[in-house]
């Protein structure tokens, strides 16, 4: 995944339709900085079916009171070839 934008992004997490859905460094959550990226794996559900992914993370802002938890969704590309 990667941080588009100028924000950083405090403990960001997975949950999803997915099994195994983990950063490569097995943390639950890690901080991403603008511009940079973070690798996670997943496997698709034994259905083969796309899943969602859904991605929560804080945006590191100089109030801490005001930022809130956001959340967005992806839908990865079916493993089927």
């Amino acid at each position: 995944m990667r941080k588009v934008g100028t924000v950083d992004a405090r403990d960001v997490s997975l949950t999803g339709d997915h099994k195994e859905l983990a950063f490569a460094d097995g943390q639950g959550a890690v901080n991403v900085a603008a511009g940079q990226a973070r690798l996670f794996s997943t496997l698709q559900p034994a259905d083969n079916q796309p899943g969602e992914i859904h991605i929560t993370w804080t945006p590191d802002l100089p109030s801490e009171k005001t930022a809130k938890p956001l959340t967005w969704t992806e839908v990865p590309p079916s493993a089927r070839q």
